[in-house]
């Protein structure tokens, strides 16, 4: 899923196909915009980027929950 440009803002995790996982550090301009990757910062094309989650988000997104696990929760 292509992250669109309205939703880029310095701070977002975005993955590229080439470069990985990176954190963008600058408002999108004509199309490109600037993000921090592990090897760098380098301008890309708002297009060649897709959302990543963090690390607490992934977790969050894996758990399950229902009302008995609610309550077990609560209770220990």
């Amino acid at each position: 899923m292509n992250v669109e440009a309205a939703h880029l803002k310095p701070g977002v995790r975005v993955r590229h196909a080439d470069l990985g996982e990176g954190v963008v550090i600058a408002m999108p301009v004509d199309g490109f915009t600037k993000v921090f990757f592990p090897v760098g910062e380098r301008q890309v094309p708002v297009s060649s980027l897709t959302s990543a989650l963090g690390r607490s988000e992934v977790i969050v997104s894996h758990a399950k929950g229902d009302a008995r696990r609610a309550l077990r929760a609560w209770l220990c």
